[in-house]
């Protein structure tokens, strides 16, 4: 089992039920801030009609990244709990890593968890707290189809949006964008994001234009795949029309223009300008490959300081 691999959940609570009104405020906290939880009270109807002995033995031993494990004299005395950690055990002793996180409420001497192993003292950590901790231990998770629930304020930032009215106009915008998106195949995606990248920027905010033989080759498809790609996207309102320019050289060239807008006849709904700048922000904060990563998943996350992960470059 290989530690990078794609699990179910990022985090597992291993807890007792004594324990738990601190446990479901951290586990608030971690899905505030994007990652899958495994926490009892959200798996309700995933749980119903199925065999707990065998499933929870499935997720503490390969489905979750990490186990977080709540530690306390009602941790140690309790059946399930007991299962929970010998799952969690049984993985840590197989891969050799650091799966096992340990925080303790007391003192209580657990089996097979050594003395030695360093541990969050809970008494000293709120609920945020020791959730903002987790959060550094665990880092960056690739999210798929991903968009902040809080205020997007790295991306207002960027952008230099300081009205309250202002920044939920892009909010809602980016919601848009990314909505629109859910909507498009891995290949309409790359080839918007290329377009986006390079794109002669004399033209914005208005629109992308890009040279078709430059396109073709940044994409590897044909002038004929980019046209049916843009007649496909133009009923989710991104219109793709070929235009000629004169080169320097007195030759003419063939460009793609591209728009972006919102389901209206309105003029002033172009939002080509927010598009790119989501791809802008996400360049200046990510390397090539994960910005490419970010829109192949839709993970939209470094736009918020609350789930993203990268440096602020500004």
């Amino acid at each position: 089992m290989k530690h990078d691999q794609n699990y179910e959940y990022d985090i597992a609570l291993s807890f007792a039920g004594e324990d738990r009104n601190y446990v479901e405020e951290t586990a608030k906290f971690l899905q505030k801030f994007g990652y899958k939880v495994f926490y009892d009270k959200y798996e309700i109807a995933n749980l119903w009609g199925k065999n707990l002995y065998t499933h929870l033995q499935d997720i503490y031993f390969k489905k979750a990244k990490y186990t977080v494990m709540f530690i306390s004299q009602h941790y140690r005395d309790k059946l399930w709990t007991n299962h929970e950690r010998e799952s969690a055990q049984a993985r840590a002793l197989s891969e050799k890593v650091e799966y096992i996180l340990p925080a303790r409420f007391d003192d209580t001497a657990v089996p097979g968890l050594l003395p030695t192993i360093n541990y969050i003292d809970l008494g000293s950590y709120t609920p945020e707290k020791f959730a903002d901790v987790i959060k550094e231990k665990v880092g960056k998770v690739h999210r798929q189809e991903f968009f902040p629930k809080e205020s997007l304020d790295r991306f207002y930032h960027f952008m230099d949006v300081k009205k309250e009215d202002e920044q939920l106009y892009i909010y809602q915008t980016s919601h848009y964008i990314f909505q629109l998106l859910l909507e498009t195949t891995p290949d309409e995606r790359f080839v918007l994001l290329q377009s986006a990248l390079h794109t002669e920027h004399d033209s914005l905010p208005d629109s992308i234009i890009i040279k078709l033989s430059h396109l073709g080759r940044l994409t590897s498809l044909s002038k004929d795949k980019i046209i049916k790609i843009f007649e496909k996207l133009y009923g989710l309102y991104v219109v793709g029309g070929i235009i000629e320019k004169q080169t320097k050289y007195n030759r003419k060239e063939e460009y793609i223009e591209i728009i972006t807008g919102l389901p209206t006849d309105d003029y002033e709904d172009n939002i080509t300008g927010i598009f790119v700048g989501i791809i802008d922000f996400l360049s200046s904060h990510l390397c090539p490959h994960c910005v490419e990563k970010a829109f192949e998943i839709i993970d939209f996350s470094e736009l918020s300081s609350i789930t993203g992960f990268s440096k602020e470059i500004y």
